[in-house]
């Protein structure tokens, strides 16, 4: 599944992205280095938290947005278990970034149900 992550970078305005499991943790993950794993654990848990909190009130969210002054993190979820989170530079190219995010969820998915 890294080379999916890896994809990613390739979107203009993309910094890196990472795979969260809610089981498991930080699946893989392509981050600047100033991101430890423990930051990831805990930025994936709160985004897996706000997620699952905005699926009792809405039947179906596209993803999560949240802008800070330098960056951006746009979180998706492509199973019930699985969150895939991107931190963006503020001029980064949502639908460029959907579009991909879109092919990974089926990929993902596929990896998901075969086992790998």
């Amino acid at each position: 599944m890294l080379y999916l992550v890896n994809e990613l970078k390739v979107v203009p305005g993309v910094l890196g992205a990472c795979l969260f499991s809610v089981d498991e943790g930080v699946k893989v993950a392509n981050m600047p280095a100033v991101f430890k794993v423990e930051r990831l654990e805990l930025i994936g848990g709160h985004l897996a938290k706000m997620y699952a909190a905005g699926m009792t009130t809405f039947d179906t969210i596209g993803g999560l947005c949240l802008h800070f002054d330098e960056s951006i993190i746009v979180a998706r979820a492509f199973t019930p278990d699985v969150l895939c989170f991107v931190v963006c530079d503020p001029a980064y190219n949502l639908n460029v970034l959907a579009m991909t995010l879109d092919g990974m969820q089926e990929e993902v998915g596929q990896c998901m149900v075969v086992g790998g």
